[in-house]
């Protein structure tokens, strides 16, 4: 998405345009220049009034409070609200109209580049509970949306200066001095917070999930757990699992996704793709997401599979099935957003995975993790640099002695520390690696726990 942000000084600026559409229910661009008076609040002053009036309407319609076609505009029902919620001053927004556009950013922020752009800043501030200035503020800003080159410094500090104006006037930003943050309501609005990860479930007797993920970029998926309403957020990723439904089996994750919009009532719940009965409009509440990757059948994350695995086992989908939205702990999302990268290279199960004691989603992890070529290449340059050969160093065994130049350089690395035992933000260290024989690598795996170099060198005759 493409962020965009108008030479508008001020919301308020669009009062005109909204206050004369209000009064008239629907009116075309040509009216209000005739009106330019009371549309505009520098009057018959303005210049170009018709490309002015257009980016006021346009900028109005972005923020969600007109509707621009062709010629004719009118108000969304966010701008009957906001119309409603006018005060004697026109051109002053009141308490409820900042409420109204400070609740309608945080639910849409992703809805259009204006919002975005807008929301971006806020989250940008949010960065610096001490405050930020003008200066340093735009310079982190047009880069995260896409506008380093575009804008020279007098654009980006002007624009900045636009969109700090809007979060003033929503009651997201109050100046310090010379320095911009978050005001108490913006806090619990756009503070950083950890992005969660979900599961959310459907089911194919029900409702047609397979066409709906091909034939769709943009979907909305019902929250049936109401409890997690208030939790789920933009920026949320969510794993789309396909239940069995009429075939045994073929349940799992199907499908990635991120939260774009946060839950409120849907009008429009596709009514096409429901095998029963759709939810009313008023009965349940749907999130809005925006889908990344599809995998119906190749790379998806079966229900079988889960189910034998020593740590993703007791997923709570796998004990209650019939719910439609579950969270997962840190642990759950890393090993699932780990597995569903090597998944998308499916590989033939070897001997060892089949017995691998935590299950073939570890094993998958912990083999890709050995097969690293850049974890293996720094390996094999510390022992060059401590003088020592590539031999094993449990049986001492030489591949270029015993192979000649074929052999020369070859080793295996063995990753000492299970990775059922790292949490989500740990490294691995050279250190916890071992250079080896191909024979001692699958001796070291063959044991739970995972027998040391040492103990194994004991074991040799």
């Amino acid at each position: 998405m493409e962020s965009n942000l108008y030479t508008i000084y001020r919301i308020s600026l669009t009062h005109g345009l909204i206050h004369f559409i209000g009064s008239r229910k629907t009116v075309t661009l040509l009216d209000c220049i005739e009106n330019i008076s009371k549309t505009a609040k520098k009057g018959d002053n303005v210049e170009h009034p018709g490309p002015r009036l257009r980016d006021l309407a346009r900028f109005a319609q972005d923020l969600g409070l007109l509707r621009f076609s062709g010629q004719n505009l009118s108000l969304t029902e966010l701008g009957k609200k906001y119309y409603a919620a006018f005060g004697p001053v026109k051109w002053t927004i009141t308490s409820e109209q900042s409420t109204l556009l400070r609740d309608h950013l945080y639910r849409f922020a992703s809805s259009n580049g204006t919002l975005n752009a807008i929301a971006t800043l806020a989250q940008t501030i949010a960065k610096h509970k001490d405050g930020i200035s003008l200066k340093a503020l735009s310079e982190e800003f047009a880069p995260l949306i896409g506008k380093a080159s575009d804008w020279g410094e007098v654009t980006r500090t002007n624009k900045t200066k636009f969109a700090i104006n809007y979060l003033t006037e929503m009651g997201v930003v109050e100046k310090d001095g010379d320095l911009y943050k978050l005001s108490l309501v913006g806090l619990t609005l756009f503070q950083t917070r950890k992005a969660t990860t979900w599961i959310f479930q459907g089911n194919p007797k029900y409702f047609n999930i397979d066409d709906y993920l091909e034939d769709r970029k943009t979907i909305v998926w019902s929250i049936r757990q109401s409890h997690f309403i208030d939790e789920i957020q933009i920026g949320d990723e969510v794993f789309v699992w396909r239940a069995d439904g009429y075939e045994k089996g073929s349940g799992g994750i199907v499908a990635r996704a991120i939260v774009i919009e946060r839950p409120g009532y849907i009008d429009d719940w596709e009514n096409e793709y429901w095998e029963s009965d759709p939810p009313k409009a008023d009965e349940v509440q749907g999130a809005k997401l925006l889908v990344k990757e599809v995998r119906l059948l190749h790379g998806m994350i079966r229900r079988t599979d889960l189910e034998k695995d020593e740590h993703l086992k007791g997923l709570r989908i796998l004990k209650m099935r019939n719910e439609t939205n579950y969270r997962l702990n840190d642990t759950e999302a890393m090993l699932l957003k780990q597995l569903w990268e090597i998944e998308a290279t499916p590989e033939e199960e070897d001997e060892e995975e089949k017995t691998f004691p935590e299950g073939k989603v570890y094993y998958r992890l912990h083999k890709k993790r050995e097969r690293s070529r850049t974890l293996v290449n720094q390996k094999k340059e510390q022992v060059k640099r401590e003088g020592e050969k590539l031999i094993c160093q449990v049986c001492t065994f030489d591949f270029e002695k015993t192979y000649g130049v074929i052999g020369k350089d070859f080793i295996e690395v063995h990753h000492t520390k299970p990775i059922s035992e790292m949490k989500e933000n740990d490294e691995t260290s050279l250190d916890d690696l071992a250079v080896v024989c191909s024979n001692c690598h699958r001796m070291l795996h063959r044991r739970r726990p995972w027998l040391t170099t040492e103990q194994l060198t004991s074991l040799l005759p």
